[in-house]
C-alpha cells in the first residue's frame, strides 16, 4: 500500500469517535485541524448515540473528549460563510442552525451524566454544551468563552440561558466583552464544576469509565480526588476583588450606553479594557446579547433556545455576520459593522423588530419536548456556590456572621477549591440577594443542597 493511499486513509477517519467501557461512553470531537468546529456531520453521529445511551440501562456516564488543542472552538464558521453565501446551501445552514439548538436542548435535559473534559480552547457551542453539561472540567489549558459578538453574532446556542444565571453581573461581562476565560477563571465564573490539572487528566478518565454503575455523587467524589486543593496557586485569577466590584457596579445597567458610560467614569485600567473589548464586537450583536440576557433570566432553558433560534433566522443573512466571519476568521483583521457607533442603534427598530419579535418562518422543534429546566447546570450542587444558594442558606439557617456562612459552604462542598473566595465575593451582596429571592424565576440549586444537613 502506498504512503498515499495510507495518508488517505487517515484523513477520511470520522470527524467523531465514540469509545465504550463498562457502564460509560466517550464521545471524541475528531477535527484537531479545525480546532473540532462543529458541523452536521458530527451532529449526525453525536445525537443519535445520546438519545440511545440516554435510555440504555447499561449507560451511567458519558464523557466528552476534543483531540488536539481544543475541545470545541464551536460551530463551523466557515461552512456557515459559505452556506450564506451560496443560497443553495440553504438546507444544509438551516439543518445545522435547528440540530445544533435541539442538541443544545437535549444535553441541558439530559439525566445521564455527561462530563465534558475542557483542556483547551473551549468557545461557543463547545462552550454552550460544557456549561450545560453535568460536570465541566477546566484545566491550565482551559480557554473558554461566547466571542459571537467579534464576528458579528449574538452569543446563541443557550448561552442566553446560562450566562443570566451566573453569579451578580459575570454573565454579562463575558459576554459583551467576548471575554476569554483562562484556566481557573473558567471554574471562578461559575461555567466549569471542577478545575483539574492537565496531567491528572488520563488518570481521572481511567477511574471515571472503571467506575461500577456510576451516580452524580460518586462521579463527583473520583473528580474531586484529582481536583486541586484549596492551597492551589491559581495561574489566572481575575474575577475576583476590584475587578469583580467593576463588574457587578458598571454592567447592572440595562442598555449598552449605560453600560459604557459607568465604566469610562470608574476609569481604572480593568473598566478602559472592558471598553475596548465591547467596542471590538458588533454594536448590534453587543444590544441584541444585552436584550437576550436581560429576557432569559425568566426563561426555561427551551425558551432561551427558541427566542436565539428566531435571532438566529435574521442575523445569518444579515452584512454584519457574514463580513464578520470572513473579516476575523479567514482575513484575521478587524471587521467593519454597518451600526459602527453604539449611540445610533434603536433599541425598538434593530434590536426588537428585526430579532427578538422578528416572523421567523421555521419554529424550532425539540426532541425532549417533555424536559425542560429553570436551572443553570444538572449539578450546580457540586460547583461553586451560587449567589442564589448563598443568600438561601443564610436566611434558612440564620447564619449571623460572614464567616459562620463561609464555614458552612466550606463543609458542604468538603474544602473545595475556591469556596471560600466566591462565597466572599457573593457576601457582599447577600442583602441585595436575599430581597431579590422572592422574585428569581428559576431554582439555581436544588432542595437537597442544604436541606440535608
Amino acid at each position: 500500500v502506498s504512503q498515499t493511499a495510507l495518508d488517505s486513509t487517515n484523513v477520511e477517519e470520522p470527524p467523531v469517535l465514540v469509545e465504550s467501557n463498562k457502564y460509560s461512553r466517550t464521545i471524541v470531537l475528531n477535527r484537531p485541524k479545525q480546532l473540532n468546529s462543529m458541523n452536521n456531520p458530527m451532529f449526525d453521529i453525536m445525537f443519535p448515540r445520546l438519545k440511545a445511551w440516554e435510555n440504555s440501562d447499561k449507560v451511567n456516564v458519558i464523557l466528552l473528549k476534543g483531540r488536539g488543542r481544543a475541545l470545541s472552538s464551536g460551530g463551523d464558521l466557515k461552512f456557515v460563510a459559505s452556506a450564506i453565501e451560496n443560497r443553495s446551501r440553504k438546507y444544509e445552514l438551516d439543518y445545522f442552525v435547528d440540530t445544533l439548538h435541539d442538541i443544545t436542548h437535549f444535553i441541558g435535559t439530559m439525566q445521564t451524566p455527561l462530563v465534558s473534559f475542557m483542556n483547551g480552547i473551549t468557545v461557543g457551542t463547545g462552550c454552550s454544551i460544557s456549561a450545560l453539561a453535568h460536570f465541566s472540567i477546566a484545566t491550565e489549558n482551559t480557554r473558554m468563552g461566547m466571542p459571537e459578538t467579534r464576528f458579528g453574532h449574538f452569543c446563541d446556542t443557550g448561552s442566553s440561558f446560562y450566562l443570566s444565571r451566573l453569579n451578580g453581573q459575570l454573565g454579562r461581562y463575558i459576554a459583551m466583552c467576548g471575554k476569554t476565560l483562562i484556566a481557573e477563571d473558567a471554574l471562578f465564573s461559575g461555567l466549569a464544576t471542577h478545575f483539574v490539572p492537565a496531567n491528572r487528566l488520563d488518570y481521572l478518565e481511567d477511574n471515571l469509565v472503571n467506575l461500577f454503575k456510576p451516580t452524580q455523587d460518586t462521579i463527583n467524589t473520583t473528580i474531586e480526588k484529582f481536583s486541586v486543593k484549596p492551597g492551589h496557586i491559581p495561574f489566572s485569577n481575575t474575577l475576583y476583588g476590584q475587578n469583580r466590584r467593576i463588574i457587578e457596579q458598571c454592567f447592572k445597567y440595562d442598555t449598552v450606553n449605560e453600560i459604557t458610560r459607568a465604566l469610562e467614569k470608574e476609569g481604572s485600567t480593568f473598566s478602559i479594557e472592558a471598553i475596548d473589548q465591547i467596542n471590538k464586537g458588533s454594536p448590534v450583536a453587543v444590544a441584541l446579547t444585552l436584550e437576550h440576557l436581560k429576557k432569559a433570566s425568566k426563561m426555561t432553558l427551551s425558551e432561551c433556545l427558541r427566542m436565539e433560534h428566531i435571532g438566529w433566522q435574521t442575523s445569518a443573512y444579515q452584512p454584519d455576520f457574514y463580513n464578520g466571519i470572513i473579516s476575523t476568521v479567514v482575513k484575521k483583521q478587524e471587521a467593519k459593522w454597518t451600526i459602527s457607533d453604539p449611540y445610533e442603534i434603536d433599541l425598538e427598530r434593530d434590536i426588537e423588530i428585526k430579532y427578538i419579535y422578528a416572523n421567523a418562518k421555521r419554529k424550532l422543534d425539540l426532541f425532549s419536548t417533555e424536559r425542560d429546566c429553570y436551572s443553570t447546570t444538572q449539578c450546580r450542587e457540586y460547583g461553586l456556590p451560587s449567589d442564589t444558594e448563598v443568600a438561601l442558606v443564610k436566611q434558612c439557617y440564620d447564619l449571623k456572621t460572614d464567616q459562620a456562612l463561609i464555614s458552612w459552604f466550606v463543609n458542604n462542598r468538603n474544602n473545595k477549591y475556591g469556596v471560600q473566595q466566591e462565597v466572599k465575593e457573593i457576601i457582599r451582596n447577600i442583602q441585595k440577594q436575599i430581597d431579590l429571592l422572592g422574585i428569581k424565576h428559576y431554582d439555581a440549586i436544588s432542595s437537597t443542597t442544604f436541606i440535608s444537613q
